[in-house]
């Protein structure tokens, strides 16, 4: 097999496996939701919790997944995510039982880790010793493509089959994507390690810390609208008939994202992109409560689709910058706090709408997070780039 081939083949199958377990995995809870509201009694507390709990998952997998990655059986451990992630998936149908409902949202949690900690680096590998690197925007496109298909199968699926049938077949489409996912990535699997963790100690200064908590509150203020909002413009006078439609422009937007904010990294730096983006997703997370027609809750899923994984990248790109020398540690951390940020905010949000019977406080509060998100990341940068010019380096940044 020729190099670019083998390329391609194995920036597919991250993609692939990325839709599988993100796209479809993670996110069709979101359009299934309220069709199980209505139908399975789960309240908006509950919902909140099963995605909290499926956060949880994810959390602990990212801890346990990290330690794993470089031994000789990832590709091992890939696979069996894969296996986990579409099975937990297809399970969702099976029951209506809350417990295990739990242990499905919590195993899909930990596999969705795995293929994204384990399988995604393996990748990244064989795309830079070939010096593809430049396809890591398509692997990450896998998320928006399975959000899309989510909500178009719910939107085609619910009338026929019910919320349980919508759990059925999309672990069916996910079990065909995974062969792919599954077939062509074994190629990266006896590559050496990159040496991505950096040997380096990370110094916790306090650029560091800021970054730190702006990508927490990052996770906090995504997450609200990522679990809420389908059922957020179905609950809204003269929007029902958007949401699962909305979900789908979420879906469709988010493909081109992460290689639209490499080029505007390109152009305007790491930081500012990253302020920028958190910006357009916090008008985009109020914009629904503020504005409650249909073109305006369109406008809100373009804005949180072509901003969510797209951040991602980019903190990751700034924390490589801030700490070149431990940059795995740096991006292990990341990854922690976003996660703590992901696991509260649903649980919070959830709460509140049951006992407010109101989505606008949760949204907005969310809102607010991602923008203080944003003017923390204005001071790290602004300290940076006062510093370059007077010729001082800032400790950890």
């Amino acid at each position: 097999m020729s190099e670019p081939v083998r390329a391609w083949r194995s920036a597919a199958a991250a993609a692939f496996s990325l839709t599988i377990a993100m796209g479809i995995g993670r996110f069709a809870y979101t359009p299934i939701l309220p069709a199980m509201q209505q139908h399975a009694g789960l309240d908006a507390a509950t919902a909140g919790m099963l995605a909290s709990i499926n956060f949880t998952g994810y959390l602990l997998g990212a801890l346990a997944s990290t330690a794993l990655a470089r031994l000789p059986s990832r590709l091992s451990l890939y696979r069996a995510s894969l296996i986990l992630s579409i099975a937990t998936t297809a399970a969702m149908g099976l029951t209506g039982n809350f417990f295990f409902w739990s242990a499905l949202r919590f195993v899909s949690g930990i596999a969705s880790a795995g293929i994204l900690i384990v399988g995604f680096p393996m990748t990244m590998e064989t795309l830079a010793k070939v010096g593809k690197s430049h396809l890591l925007g398509v692997v990450f496109g896998g998320v928006g493509c399975g959000i899309a298909i989510s909500g178009l199968a719910v939107s085609w699926l619910d009338p026929l089959v019910g919320w349980r049938g919508d759990w059925l077949w999309l672990g069916l489409i996910a079990a065909l994507l995974g062969l792919p996912a599954w077939a062509w990535q074994k190629g990266a699997a006896a590559e050496e390690s990159s040496g991505a963790a950096g040997p380096g100690r990370l110094r916790l200064s306090l650029p560091v810390l800021i970054l730190l908590v702006a990508y927490t509150l990052e996770g906090l203020g995504y997450v609200v609208n990522a679990t809420f909002l389908v059922i957020v413009l179905k609950g809204t006078p003269g929007l029902g008939n958007v949401g699962l439609f909305a979900w789908v422009v979420v879906g469709l937007a988010g493909i081109p994202s992460t290689v639209l904010w490499g080029l505007a990294t390109r152009r305007i730096g790491q930081a500012p992109a990253l302020i920028l983006a958190s910006l357009l997703q916090a008008l985009g997370t109020a914009l629904p409560v503020l504005v409650p027609t249909p073109a305006a809750a369109l406008i809100a899923a373009a804005l949180f689709g072509s901003t969510f994984t797209g951040i991602v990248t980019l903190a990751f790109g700034l924390g490589r910058e801030m700490a070149p020398d431990a940059t795995g540690r740096m991006i292990g951390l990341l990854t922690i706090f976003y996660g703590i940020g992901q696991i509260l905010g649903p649980f919070g949000a959830g709460l509140m709408i049951a006992r407010g019977s109101s989505f606008a406080p949760p949204l907005l509060l969310a809102a607010a997070a991602v923008l203080l998100a944003a003017l923390l990341i204005a001071t790290v940068w602004a300290a940076r780039h006062q510093t370059a010019h007077s010729g001082r380096r800032v400790p950890g940044g």
